[in-house]
C-alpha cells in the first residue's frame, strides 16, 4: 500500500540581509527580496519590522512565492549616521530575518535647493565631510567659501555667506570636498 507523506511548508530566503547604500535625507528608496516554499502545502505569515522608517508590502502572505518590498525613508532618522534595521517572518514554515543597513556615503547637500530666505542652514552629510575641506564656487569659477570640519563628525552647516560675510545670491553653485578617504563634486541651487 502507498502512503503519501505531505510535507509540511519551509521557509526558504535567498538573501538574509539588504544594504540600501547611500540615502539622501528626506528621500525613500525601496528593494524587493523572494520568500519561497520548499516544503508541502502553503506558507503563511505575516513581516514586520522593528523600525518605524521601513516599511514592508505584503504585511501577510499565503502564497508560496511572495516578493516583498521594503522601503527606507529617511525623513525621520537623524542624518549623518549608519542605521540598522530588521525584518522578521514569522510563518507556519519556519522564521526568517532580513538585517537592514542604511549607510550615507559621498557628501550630499540639503536642502536642495536651497533658500536663503528661510533662515535655515545648508547641510553637507555623509563619509566624505569628516576631516575634509568642502569649496564652494560660483560657476564661473570663483571661489565663495571654504567650509573645513576638523571634530571628524560627518555633517557640516553653511549659512549661505561668502567669506565677506554676505548672503550669497540666488543660481547654480559647484561644490567640492577633500578628505583623507574620498573627494567629491558636485552642485546646488540657491533660490530667494
Amino acid at each position: 500500500m502507498y502512503v503519501e507523506i505531505a510535507l509540511p511548508p519551509a521557509i526558504y530566503l535567498v538573501v538574509n540581509e539588504l544594504d540600501f547604500g547611500e540615502i539622501a535625507p528626506d528621500s525613500s528608496k525601496s528593494m524587493t527580496f523572494v520568500i519561497s516554499n520548499l516544503g508541502g502545502g502553503y506558507l503563511s505569515g505575516t513581516i514586520t519590522s522593528n523600525v518605524s522608517w521601513l516599511t514592508i508590502i505584503p504585511p501577510v502572505f499565503n502564497s508560496n512565492k511572495v516578493t516583498v518590498t521594503a522601503t527606507v525613508n529617511t525623513t525621520s532618522i537623524g542624518v549623518g549616521q549608519q542605521h540598522t534595521g530588521v525584518i522578521s517572518i514569522t510563518s507556519n514554515g519556519g522564521n526568517a530575518t532580513v538585517n537592514i543597513t542604511v549607510t550615507p556615503t559621498c557628501v550630499i547637500i540639503y536642502p536642495n535647493p536651497y533658500r536663503t530666505s528661510s533662515g535655515k542652514l545648508l547641510n553637507f552629510w555623509g563619509t566624505g565631510v569628516p576631516n575634509c575641506e568642502i569649496k564652494i564656487y560660483t560657476l564661473s569659477g570663483e571661489l565663495v567659501r571654504t567650509l573645513k570640519e576638523t571634530e571628524g563628525k560627518d555633517k557640516i552647516t553653511w549659512n549661505g555667506t561668502n567669506e565677506r560675510g554676505e548672503k550669497i545670491t540666488r543660481g547654480v553653485y559647484l561644490y567640492t570636498t577633500k578628505n583623507p578617504a574620498e573627494n567629491n563634486k558636485d552642485k546646488f541651487t540657491v533660490i530667494e
